[in-house]
């Protein structure tokens, strides 16, 4: 409890007066957040609003723990909203992962909540453990700074609503502990023991492997090692912030400040882009290390990335700007999309020797890079991304990059069906006069990837995968 109520005060997490919304799934993490901020309601003087959200995915035990949340919650006298959403239904319509379809539910139903009773903050179960497991997730899949720097205390929303994250100065074996002297129950999710996803086979088996035959406080080493990382990351940002300040006017990225050391030119670019256009996903280290690229290119020279973005080389210095005329940008409330419009071209094809098909030649403004990789252990461990997409190699004869030609379909369902890419198209709210100008990767008249869309349904990976055919949009030099 003290320490805790310790961490509480020097992340500055709440203020006398303040409402709280508090996620509880039911678990021990959430039960232990819950009772001890109602052990801290009278001292704080805080309001508490408990919130639930039932993902309809393990049937009669998420029934189960939805009772168990508004029974201890009528025992703890704290209002509690109980929120239904059919998690695996919108996986399937957004194109996402159910973990991430799972992630937005809930957050929506957060700031819902907290619009409706006037909270402030929002309460999170994150541990310790957590954060130990975060880091190897993300090293694993690839990541920067901000990724090894594990799981912030708070985190600000553009509603200007709070995140919070009191259990991240206790482990998961202190909260049973607790729990345990408290004599309070829990609800354990099945799911938590299987190993289907990388973060559980992290959580079940890397991590103990670590500690009984390398270094029994690895775990401990980890997080320290996050904390550095995410002090250094905090100076990092400031640092950026300032040069973005001395050296960055109307997204003009002045020549003055061309000699600014690499992390800090690189964070400049990156601080550019969600300035513009509001978010990072599908932004590779490959596109930023183009931009930079360009300090050193004639006037003139132009880079084209995801979202319609251009940077374009000027006597001045580096511009950025969403290219309206070459299509739009819109955002849903979960991404961002565009439509992708570039310079019409004859196809390309693409020959492979099952290692790797061919480096993009930019020179001839080869738009996509494929290259085959060993199937992932885990499907649900492949990002879904706009720009970047994995198929299924061995259902795949003769990629080919190219426009829309009569007779294009594209594959809509796992049956097997079939759409007109016109009429797809059409449905998408395409205008007419952009598409002639999107790319495809397509295998005859069966298109595999409409860029900036959708991939072909039967030629998703799957658990039976073997190889997989990697898809990479790349920028185009002008």
């Amino acid at each position: 409890m003290n320490k805790v109520f310790d961490f509480i005060e020097q992340n500055k997490m709440l203020k006398k007066g303040d409402s709280v919304v508090v996620g509880i799934s039911g678990g021990a993490d959430s039960v232990c957040m819950l009772n001890l901020l109602n052990s801290y309601r009278d001292k704080l003087g805080i309001s508490l609003f408990a919130l639930h959200v039932n993902h309809h995915i393990r049937g009669q035990e998420a029934d189960r723990d939805e009772a168990f949340v508004e029974a201890l919650c009528k025992d703890l006298m704290i209002p509690c909203r109980t929120v239904h959403v059919d998690v695996p239904k919108l996986a399937i319509e957004q194109s996402i992962s159910e973990e991430e379809a799972g992630r937005y539910a809930r957050y929506n139903a957060f700031e819902e909540y907290c619009k409706e009773v006037g909270a402030q903050k929002i309460a999170v179960a994150h541990n310790k453990d957590d954060v130990a497991e975060t880091v190897l997730h993300n090293l694993f899949r690839g990541t920067g700074i901000k990724g090894l720097s594990g799981i912030p205390s708070t985190r600000k929303l553009d509603s200007g609503i709070t995140i919070i994250r009191p259990l991240l100065a206790v482990t998961r074996a202190e909260i049973e502990a607790y729990l345990s002297q408290c004599n309070m129950t829990f609800q354990t999710d099945s799911t938590n023991e299987e190993t289907d996803y990388t973060r559980n086979r992290i959580r079940l088996k890397l991590i103990p492997y670590i500690e009984e035959c390398i270094n029994s406080s690895a775990r401990a080493n980890i997080i320290q090692a996050a904390d550095t990382l995410s002090e250094i990351s905090q100076y990092m940002d400031m640092q950026i912030a300032q040069a973005y300040q001395k050296y960055v006017k109307d997204f003009l990225w002045h020549s003055s400040g061309f000699d600014l050391p690499r992390p800090i030119a690189t964070g400049l670019i990156r601080l550019m882009i969600d300035r513009l256009v509001g978010t990072l996903k599908d932004i590779t280290k490959t596109h930023i290390d183009f931009v930079m690229d360009l300090r050193f290119k004639q006037v003139g020279k132009k880079i084209e990335i995801p979202y319609n973005i251009v940077f374009e080389r000027t006597y001045d210095g580096i511009k950025a700007y969403v290219d309206e005329g070459r299509g739009r940008v819109w955002a849903d409330s979960n991404n961002y999309y565009s439509e992708t419009d570039y310079v019409s071209q004859a196809p390309v094809e693409m020959d492979y020797d099952g290692q790797a098909l061919a480096e993009t030649d930019y020179e001839s403004q080869t738009p996509v890079e494929m290259v085959v990789e060993d199937a992932p252990d885990d499907v649900a461990s492949i990002p879904k991304l706009l720009y970047t997409k994995w198929l299924d190699y061995d259902k795949i004869k003769k990629p080919l990059i190219r426009h829309r030609l009569p007779g294009d379909y594209i594959v809509i369902d796992q049956k097997g069906g079939r759409k007109k890419l016109k009429d797809y198209l059409i449905d998408e709210k395409v205008p007419r006069a952009k598409r002639d100008d999107l790319w495809l990767v397509a295998d005859g008249s069966k298109v595999l990837w409409v860029v900036g869309h959708r991939i072909s349904e039967d030629c998703k990976v799957s658990a039976t995968t073997k190889k997989v055919l990697k898809l990479d949009f790349c920028p185009k030099q002008a």
